[in-house]
């Protein structure tokens, strides 16, 4: 089975020194099947649609993961606005939906982590006044949640899942996970995927 991951730097694998990411983990389960990574650090979904026909194409997938949006939550508290409008993100999820039927019914989407507010509330690595904030990113997780519902589309709920850890010992700088993050990731999606 050819299977296509698609995502920011979470996907891609960012700090998981040990494997590489949760997407190699899930390689080391399905050995019998390709899994191509399109995890880019930074993607919205605006991006993410504007390579997604290029990137797809000929791997004939039967399964494509999602998890992205993170980015789009991005706030900025002095314009009141979000890096991706709210409106324009859940219409970009539809059409990634819309999209990914012409190769396949086999689509999932993993929500969204939550993030250690005080680490990056500002963000340290951006050169502006924007945050990473849970209410953001879980208004965000709840239309991708509200979107899969409608549109009978898996969808793999890990924000719900962390508020019951102490979540800040997976995540490495406030928002990616670290090696025990990335694993504790790939067994919640694994356990989802089996399901299928």
């Amino acid at each position: 089975m050819n299977i296509c991951i698609f995502g920011d730097s979470i996907t891609e694998g960012y700090y998981d020194y040990e494997k590489g990411g949760w997407v190699n983990r899930l390689k080391e389960k399905f050995t019998n099947n390709n899994i191509y990574n399109f995890g880019i650090s930074g993607d919205t979904t605006d991006d993410l649609l504007d390579r997604f026909s290029s990137d797809i194409k000929d791997k004939n997938p039967e399964l494509i993961i999602f998890a992205i949006g993170i980015n789009d939550s991005e706030f900025f508290p002095k314009e009141n606005k979000n890096l991706i409008e709210f409106d324009k993100f859940k219409n970009n999820i539809k059409e990634l939906i819309k999209k990914s039927r012409e190769f396949t019914n086999g689509i999932v989407f993993v929500g969204l982590v939550s993030v250690e507010e005080e680490k990056v509330s500002p963000i340290p690595w951006g050169s502006g006044d924007w945050h990473y904030l849970n209410k953001e990113i879980e208004r965000y997780d709840d239309a991708i949640k509200q979107i899969c519902e409608v549109e009978s589309v898996k969808f793999i709920d890990i924000n719900e899942e962390m508020k019951v850890l102490d979540y800040k010992k997976i995540l490495k700088d406030g928002i990616h996970p670290n090696s025990d993050g990335h694993r504790w990731m790939a067994d919640k999606i694994l356990e989802q995927l089996n399901l299928i």
